[in-house]
């Protein structure tokens, strides 16, 4: 068994442990870990990779980190003025904010031949407070998408027109 099969090793994909579609956690990886693989060696060399951060290219990465932490609540770990950095509550996840004066935003949905979105976020919110969410997102600086693809999740774009979604669970 390969490092990344031994990684995959232990757990299910369901919440019920059947494994089944219906009971699939959306997340299925996160009870899957095995710990003890990640931290074992390899030819000589101890492997300990971890995700860092998402970086997000922008002109201004000092009012994208602001529209970002008025609408996650997250608070500013790092700024130089050409980078910043924000971070969850917990401290466990974190959102780079890299200065480039030639960022163009994306189109979407995507068309041909014009500039592509690399990635985008998602957040999840209570069902409940799914509207609520939509709209404090808006009265932060987010507009949302012209075009939507289903009633459970809502495409906003960013100040700068990265798009990302807040999905409603």
């Amino acid at each position: 068994m390969d490092m990344a099969e031994s990684i995959f090793e232990t757990g299910t994909s369901g919440k019920d442990g059947s494994g089944t579609a219906e009971s699939a956690d959306p997340h299925p990886a996160r009870d899957r870990w095995n710990i003890e693989a990640l931290n074992q060696k390899e030819n000589g060399m101890e492997r300990k990779i971890m995700f860092d951060k998402v970086v997000i290219d922008c002109r201004d990465p000092q009012s994208l980190s602001e529209f970002y932490i008025r609408l996650l609540g997250w608070v500013k770990g790092f700024d130089n003025g050409e980078f910043v950095i924000i971070g969850s509550e917990t401290g466990s996840i974190d959102i780079g904010f890299q200065k480039n004066a030639d960022y163009v935003p994306p189109v979407w949905p995507e068309k041909e031949n014009e500039q592509q979105q690399m990635l985008h976020l998602d957040f999840a919110v209570d069902g409940a407070e799914y509207p609520y969410w939509i709209q404090y997102a808006v009265s932060c600086g987010a507009r949302k998408a012209e075009h939507q693809y289903s009633d459970q999740w809502t495409v906003l774009l960013d100040p700068e027109g990265h798009p990302f979604c807040i999905e409603a669970i």
